[in-house]
This record gives C-alpha cells, structure tokens and sequence, in this order.
C-alpha cells in the first residue's frame, strides 16, 4: 500500500468513534498494514476505552509475528495484568467492562488472558522478546590499539591472595553464609534455588562476580558455565508469543562455550548444584543441557566437530532439538521442579 493511501486511510479513521474503528480492524485483522494504521489512530484517541482497544490490536499484531508490537506489548503487560482484576466486589475486570459485547475485542481478550497466566513470575515483562532494530557498535580492534600505540600496555601485578579472598566473599554472599542484614530475607534459600525474581537476579549477581575473577580465580572459572546453564535451566524456553527465550540463549549459548573451553571437568563446581546449596534436581536439569548438546555434536560433521566451538553452539541452538530437553535424569517430570 502506497505511503498516499495510507495517509488518506489514517485521515478516514481518525474521523471515526473507538467503536467503528474496533470493527474496521476485525474486518481486516488479516492486513497487518491497515491494523497498524488503526493502531496508530486508537493511540491518538482519548479515554480508557480507546487505549484497551489499541492494546489488544497491539496484542493481535504481535501474536502474529510482528516483533516489534512484541516488544511493544511486553511493556503494557503490567497493565493488563491490572486491568485483569476484579473490581473490589468480585465482579468484571475493567478489561472486560472495557470490552463489551464486541466480538473481535473479547477473542483477543480471551486470548491473552490465557498467557497471562502462564506468565514466569521469575522473569520481568519483555525479558527474552528479541529486539527488533538492534546496534552493534565496533569497539578498537588489535590494529586499532596497534595504530595509536596501546598495543604493550603495563601489566599490573595481579595479588592472587586478595582476589581469591574477593571470591570466597562473594561465595558467602550467594549462599547467605555471610548477608548483608539490610537486603537478606530470612525465608531465602542459600545457593542455587530460582523461585522468584529476587533469586534471578541474586544468580546474576553472582555470576558477574565469577565472570568477573574467572581469570584468575579456578574455582570462579569452573563455577560460571554452570551459573549460565543453570540460568538456562530455569528460564523458559518460549517467550508469551512462542517465540524463542532471547535471554536464555544468550546463557545456553554462553554456559556451553565456556564448558567445553575448561581445560578439566568442574568436579568441585558441580557440588555447589547439590544439597544443601542447590534446588533438587539442580544438576540434573544443567547435566541434560550438557548431555544433549553432546548428542547433538556427535553426530555432526568432521568439520563442525573439529572447528571453534562456538561455531558447534551456534549450530546447537540454531538446530530443531526441543528445548528444554527431555527429562532423563533424577526422576520423571512430575518429580521436578518447574523450568
């Protein structure tokens, strides 16, 4: 459609009230250029009930496949969670108020009211929804460094006794050994436990802290594939529309890398995925990850097998295997706890 006739429909549309505007977009709900112009409208219009409809066609372009109304959605999430409730005397949501009797309004609001449900109270609306324009700036190459004359720069004397004590610190402050009596919560489990939003966070806090010493710290070193995959574990695999978890292929991505560049098994750093530091079944789930990529690389080509790892990983998660994998270890899926 030419940039003139959707200008002469956004003209058309904005003349008319919510309610016609709502039908237009039923009658073309198959047309994502005529309902992102409608879109664009309802957003223009005042009052509640014009802005319930524009979130739910924004829903309806998203679900469809848009990326971009994806993310868009994901931020409105608290809200329609909101509007959700019901009102104090147990009646209708104002989402349903808001709605009415228009058919195309209560199947979308039907819908979503489904995934909302189902929504992981581990993670912050919008996390793991892939971006749509994203940029990628190039920091200084070697040559770079090379052509303005930081190529040799002075080696600072690394105190191994010091970083060493900086990671047994944070080691403490993960398992709650050591708290802080300002931020700790007395019904928190130590360690590797993923229940709630706070337990994510205090996982990537730690992890910075590994990531961080990992270079000359061995335990942190062995200790960081695990936090990633562990993370991966206990991130849904889909986001809200069905499309994959960004976030937890940046940690499957990450936690295989590193796994397969230690230069020997984690012995000591797999202990902490057990009781008492650890959720049952922690290892278990990170094991099936590891055990499934390695199913996966065997039976790839000489090429892929021999190359740069990160070339295998990427193939790994660009591959049709179902993710999560499939429960093999530590009892059947009814036994688990929820990924």
């Amino acid at each position: 459609m030419a940039a003139q006739a959707l200008a002469a429909l956004r003209e058309e549309a904005s003349a008319l009230d919510v309610e016609d505007i709502v039908a237009l977009c039923f009658a073309f709900n198959k047309d994502p250029r005529r309902l992102r112009v409608y879109l664009d409208v309802l957003r223009g219009k005042a009052g509640v009930k014009a802005q319930a409809a524009a979130c739910l066609v924004c829903f309806d372009l998203a679900r469809q496949g848009d990326v971009r109304f994806e993310a868009e959605f994901m931020a409105l999430i608290p809200v329609m969670t909101e509007w959700a409730s019901p009102d104090a005397a147990g009646g209708l949501s104002l989402a349903e108020r808001l709605i009415g009797d228009n058919e195309y309004l209560r199947a979308l609001w039907v819908d979503l009211r489904g995934r909302l449900t189902r929504l992981d109270p581990r993670e912050e609306p919008g996390e793991g929804v892939l971006e749509a324009d994203t940029l990628e700036i190039a920091l200084l190459d070697e040559d770079d460094l090379d052509e303005i004359g930081l190529t040799e720069l002075d080696v600072l004397e690394v105190d191994v006794q010091a970083l060493r004590a900086q990671w047994l610190a944070a080691l403490d402050r993960f398992c709650f050994w050591n708290p802080d009596p300002a931020t700790a919560r007395p019904d928190a489990p130590p360690g590797f436990f993923a229940d709630h939003r706070a337990d994510m966070a205090r996982l990537d806090r730690f992890r910075q802290d590994a990531l961080s010493l990992s270079h000359d710290v061995r335990e942190a070193a062995e200790i960081l594939p695990l936090l990633d995959l562990f993370l991966a574990a206990h991130t849904r695999a889909r986001t809200l529309f069905g499309s994959r978890n960004r976030k937890r292929d940046e940690h499957l991505e990450r936690g295989l890398g590193s796994f397969c560049a230690l230069p020997g098994p984690p012995a000591v750093a797999v202990a902490w995925l057990m009781d008492p530091t650890a959720a049952p079944f922690s290892w278990e789930k990170v094991a099936e990850l590891l055990l499934d990529y390695l199913a996966f690389f065997g039976h790839q080509p000489r090429a892929l097998r021999t190359g740069p790892i990160p070339w295998a990983v990427n193939g790994y998660l660009r591959s049709n295997r179902p993710q999560p994998p499939p429960t093999v270890l530590g009892g059947d899926a009814r036994e688990r706890r929820r990924r």
